[in-house]
């Protein structure tokens, strides 16, 4: 273990182990008919928007999600990246993700990898009822929503949480622990 006032915070305790649930054969099923096109259709492009929201440093990437987003309107399906400021301020980007979802005609499927699942997830939490039956689902590819080791070790020890923060200011990204 590292020495002095920045080491690692101890383990956390593990959370009580949830009742098994043996689901592989259920998935290898559906896996199947998806492949083989045997599967329920999906909702149709004037049915629903499926809006996907990037992670952090997403902007950064130039493929960023492009292949996920051309596949569905290959599909036929209506489906669009909201334009967040993928390392931007958590305020900022809940109220482009608000727009995205007020402004859509029809109900939407929320699809946010790493930080954007986090933000889809807060939005939905701060969401009005009116709004928040809009989104009929939520999907969270990669979201850390129990929490990251590295995020919870900066966090959690002011020097680090200071250097990340004066960091984040001084590249212009905002509130970057807020989020």
């Amino acid at each position: 273990p590292l020495v002095g006032p920045h080491r690692f915070a101890p383990p956390r305790p593990a959370p009580p182990p949830a009742e098994e649930t043996y689901l592989s054969a259920a998935f290898e099923s559906l896996h199947r008919d998806v492949r083989g096109r045997r599967s329920a259709p999906l909702p149709g492009p004037h049915q629903v928007r499926y809006l996907l929201v990037p992670g952090f440093l997403g902007d950064h990437i130039s493929d960023y999600l492009d292949g996920n987003l051309r596949r569905l309107l290959e599909m036929g399906l209506d489906a669009r990246r909201v334009e967040i400021d993928t390392d931007g301020s958590w305020g900022a980007n809940i109220d482009r993700i608000w727009e995205a979802v007020a402004g859509s005609p029809t109900p939407v499927i929320l699809i946010g990898h790493s930080r954007g699942g986090h933000l889809i997830h807060d939005w939905y939490r701060l969401a009005g009822d009116g709004l928040r039956e809009k989104a009929e689902k939520l999907v969270l590819l990669q979201a850390p929503v129990q929490g990251s080791p590295v995020a919870d070790w900066i966090l959690e020890d002011p020097f680090l949480r200071a250097a990340v923060a004066s960091a984040a200011g001084v590249m212009g990204w905002g509130d970057v622990l807020g989020t």
